[in-house]
């Protein structure tokens, strides 16, 4: 693929490493895409200039009591208190996404993720899924605790969405020099 690098920033916040494992798949997804570089970073240490510099993020979390982690919640905050985001949000047209991991089947990932998604929307940017109609996530207790396989695949199935549809976002913008209206 030729044109300029489209960048993916994977950003989580991981207590036991299972948020961790999405996110690494989800950036090897992502930089599987020609054209794409992915980076993956701790939310702590995701910088000002790192989110300006991105044409896609996807944020991953795991649940605290049916949310996202308070660390994901301080993220979001400091675009606002520390980056200077509002209002003009710089975040805008950019691709988001996001993938979540928590204990039981029915332990609230839907709603850590519709968190993140709430979030990046008010940024105005553009969410987008994978193969499932939120994100990715994973239970990862019970019977077999961990991320399984298929979670793993869901994970690079919205790494590679996310760079695609960045890719082609990149491509209107420099067909028309501008953002999208």
């Amino acid at each position: 693929m030729t044109g300029p690098v489209v960048r993916v920033l994977v950003a989580f916040h991981s207590r036991r490493g299972h948020v961790e494992t999405l996110a690494a798949e989800v950036a090897a997804a992502a930089g599987s895409v020609p054209g794409t570089e992915a980076s993956l970073r701790h939310v702590s240490a995701v910088t000002r200039d790192e989110l300006l510099g991105c044409d896609a993020l996807v944020v991953g979390t795991p649940v605290h009591t049916g949310s996202m982690a308070a660390p994901v919640k301080q993220f979001f905050d400091d675009w606002h208190l520390r980056f200077d985001f509002y209002p003009d949000r710089p975040m805008r047209d950019r691709v988001g996404a996001a993938f979540a991991a928590g204990g039981q089947g029915d332990g609230g990932r839907e709603l850590a993720m519709l968190g993140i998604l709430s979030a990046m929307l008010h940024h105005h940017m553009l969410v987008v899924a994978g193969d499932s109609g939120i994100g990715a996530s994973a239970a990862t207790e019970g019977e077999a605790p961990g991320v399984a396989g298929a979670d793993r695949e869901r994970a690079r199935a919205l790494g590679r969405r996310v760079a695609e549809v960045a890719h082609r976002l990149r491509r209107g913008c420099d067909d028309q020099a501008g953002p999208l209206p």
